[in-house]
């Protein structure tokens, strides 16, 4: 189960479990925790990927193999847009999840040590980076924030 702030996960036979929160406390700049979103990419059209009417939006998305997959979140198909901006505009179904970093003790490398769900949604995409469609280079959001 997970939700934007916190993730609980069951072992098998629920013999185990384990719970993922943010900190109370800010980190250090270097190791703020890091929002990301990919893209669920289901087969395009509506033979393939659709959503099931009903109180609670249910997607049923289909690969060319047969594979199907049933996620809580309504279905979208991935376009992109280009902006007057240059940079790529991407639609879809999208999982998203923060990153968490940590600090080897003995090297001081640094790298991400724990990922957390923290959602699925449809639409725009909900986390950058995006970049400019012709030249590859990032485009600095409005603020300058990512």
């Amino acid at each position: 189960m997970f939700g934007p702030h916190a993730q609980i996960r069951l072992g098998e036979g629920a013999e185990e479990g384990w719970v993922g929160t943010d900190a109370p406390e800010r980190p250090p700049e270097w190791l703020r925790p890091r929002d990301r979103s990919f893209l669920l990419q289901g087969w395009g059209g509506p033979e393939f990927s659709r959503t099931l009417e009903g109180r609670v939006p249910l997607a049923v998305t289909r690969e060319p193999s047969g594979t199907e997959a049933v996620l809580p979140v309504a279905w979208t198909d991935f376009s992109g847009l280009i902006r007057p901006q240059g940079a790529l505009e991407s639609t879809g179904t999208w999982l998203t999840v923060r990153e968490y970093w940590a600090a080897d003790p003995v090297t001081g490398a640094v790298g991400v040590a724990y990922h957390r769900l923290t959602g699925l949604t449809s639409g725009s995409k909900p986390t950058g980076p995006e970049f400019d469609v012709g030249t590859g280079t990032l485009v600095e959001p409005r603020g300058g924030e990512h």
